[in-house]
């Protein structure tokens, strides 16, 4: 219904006035960069906002892989953050461990990792799916993919977390 579409994107655009006091600056910094993933979904764009929080964690060689992940699509779909992208793709290639045939990124969060439901694997999966809207012919697909299957056990990976964002960049390098 366009009623509660609009009032879910609404609250996406004011999502800092949402964040309990409690919560740290990298906490609300990362939740924001997940709703500017979701408002690009929609083809919302917020380029400043995309680099206002790349600023506040210190730039991309800084930030956390995961929030990278999220602003990726911005940064992609940016008219005014191609600096910030390559700076990003960057960033990637050094925060990649790569094996023969499979590869992921090392991440981690030092405080707040409970309240984003971090995992290693959902991260794997959110990159993939922004390398292959980025540069789907990049070496690293392929690896990143067998490395996610790697980490399945029993048909599924650790969480309905890893679950989603793991499938969905499968989905994304099936399409591609």
């Amino acid at each position: 219904n366009d009623a509660a579409f609009q009032r879910g994107t609404q609250y996406l655009k004011n999502i800092r006035r949402h964040f309990p006091s409690y919560y740290s600056e990298s906490t609300k910094r990362a939740i924001e960069a997940y709703s500017l993933y979701v408002r690009a979904l929609n083809g919302d764009l917020d380029e400043s906002a995309a680099l206002r929080i790349l600023k506040a964690e210190g730039g991309t060689q800084k930030a956390n892989l995961e929030l990278l992940g999220w602003l990726y699509p911005v940064l992609i779909d940016g008219k005014n953050t191609q600096s910030a992208l390559r700076d990003l793709r960057r960033r990637l290639n050094n925060s990649v461990t790569e094996t023969a045939g499979t590869a992921h990124f090392v991440t981690g969060y030092s405080e707040g990792a409970h309240l984003l439901l971090h995992s290693s694997r959902r991260v794997d999966g959110l990159l993939l799916e922004g390398l292959l809207r980025d540069q789907p012919k990049n070496d690293l697909v392929e690896k990143i993919v067998r490395g996610l299957l790697a980490h399945k056990k029993k048909g599924r990976w650790s969480n309905t977390q890893e679950n989603v964002w793991v499938l969905l960049g499968l989905d994304r390098y099936v399409r591609v």
